[in-house]
């Protein structure tokens, strides 16, 4: 099982700051450890108040782009890197260092292999060359040795959660936020949460007055 609350559009909308930090219960989100020093981030968009829809753009009254984050200690921050390397890009972490460098990595490749497709389909009017084959040999290193390094990263972060924590297994928690064609309520639901651990979320759900169930676990 696992539970589920519900975040009304009041405490979205009135959070100016473009982060919703659920600190409370003060411990880890999925463990329960005491020391909770880092977050899961999950990065939003609320919508509401549909004005009109076309082929190319859907355009609402009111759009909230905000990050949400629940606490996380030291081991499933790890483990929350394997999960989703880039929801650690803007943390200053070392771990935040390796998903910068990732992410890097993987955008010069891609703008290499850009380069690339745009010459061997004589886009771009140039003599006959074999600067695409280059460009594209480029490409495929930069991307390996990005893939590699990250695999590397991510069996050290294994092999020392299997050292601390045999057999466990906790996920990033479900989080989704709505799109709804009318003007927002303030008790209107915006954001819809899942997560394992059911006491920590129980907990937050009553500090922060919102309303949460029980629900089937799906399998990962």
């Amino acid at each position: 099982m696992s539970t589920r609350f519900f975040i009304p559009a009041g405490a979205v909308i009135e959070n100016k700051s473009g982060k919703l930090d659920l600190v409370f219960p003060p411990r880890c989100s999925r463990c329960d450890a005491a020391e909770a020093p880092r977050f899961e981030t999950h990065t939003l968009k609320y919508q509401a108040g549909m004005v009109r829809r076309s082929s190319f753009r859907t355009q609402f009254r009111t759009t909230v782009k905000f990050d949400l984050r629940l606490p996380l200690c030291e081991a499933c921050y790890g483990a929350n890197f394997i999960e989703d390397p880039d929801s650690c890009v803007h943390d200053q972490t070392l771990l935040g260092k390796y998903a910068r460098r990732r992410s890097a990595g993987i955008l010069g490749a891609s703008i290499v292999a850009g380069a690339a497709f745009l010459l061997l389909m004589k886009i771009i009017p140039l003599p006959e060359t074999w600067l695409w084959l280059i460009l594209m040999g480029a490409a495929l290193l930069a991307y390996a040795l990005t893939l590699a390094d990250s695999a590397r990263q991510n069996r050290q972060i294994r092999a020392e959660l299997k050292h601390k924590r045999p057999g466990e297994q906790l996920y990033r928690a479900e989080i989704t936020a709505k799109m709804q064609l009318d003007d927002p309520q303030n008790q209107d639901t915006a954001v819809t949460a899942t997560l394992q651990n059911e006491q920590w979320a129980e907990e937050c759900a009553a500090h922060y007055g919102w309303i949460c169930e029980l629900t089937q676990l799906e399998a990962k």
